[in-house]
């Protein structure tokens, strides 16, 4: 039975039983056709929300998606050319040190070659040459600050950021542990430095 014709005959029992009410068979219809038709809203909200969970896929890593479409994962090296990165924590043998904020230590390498630093104390730039598994830094300008204090979270610094800078023994060689969109590990002689990305590097003169 349609809306219509359901509503016709509601109009016509309303008519003849104005004081009684509607006809007990009737009103067991029209509960029948609200249970009905809640029941069916449901069935197609569940189907609907069945097709969307088959059709939406979780991604949550590295791996195909439909069409084809792989997500790539983060690999060494990927990216870090061209950011600018806070010093975070340095790490010499079994001993971790973490570098606050505000000591302002960080590094950035510009695409064209250009690379500068900070200690926390002193201002440092050059140019570095990538390789296979990092960079070497050459033909280093600094600035000629002192640092007089005992505090280990900036000579932490100073002996990463410099050995980074000035050179790993003969070699100079600084090697890229890890490196991702937000994150990058440099090996630099004794000292693994770890830095967070603060953004893109300043545009150099």
């Amino acid at each position: 039975m349609s809306d219509d014709e359901l509503h016709q005959q509601l109009t016509c029992a309303a008519g003849e039983f104005p004081v009684r009410g509607w006809p007990s068979d009737l009103q067991q219809r029209v509960t029948r056709r609200r249970r009905t038709t809640a029941g069916s809203a449901l069935a197609v909200g569940a189907v609907a929300i069945a097709a969307v969970a088959v059709v939406v896929p979780e991604v949550t890593g590295p791996g195909p998606l439909p069409g084809g479409t792989v997500i790539p994962a983060s690999s060494t090296g990927a990216g870090y050319v061209g950011s600018n990165w806070r010093l975070t924590s340095v790490a010499e043998g079994t001993r971790t040190t973490t570098i606050p904020a505000d000591a302002g230590a960080y590094v950035y390498l510009v695409r064209d070659g250009v690379i500068a630093a900070n200690d926390g104390v002193n201002f440092m730039s050059g140019r570095f040459t990538k390789s296979a598994d990092g960079f070497k830094v050459h033909g280093d300008i600094m600035s000629l600050a002192g640092y007089l204090g005992r505090d280990p979270h900036v000579l932490a610094a100073i002996g990463a950021i410099d050995t980074l800078m000035l050179g790993n023994g003969q070699s100079g060689q600084d090697t890229v542990v890890s490196a991702n969109r937000t994150r990058l590990v440099v090996q630099a002689g004794a000292y693994r430095l770890t830095f967070e990305r603060t953004g893109p590097a300043p545009n150099w003169p």
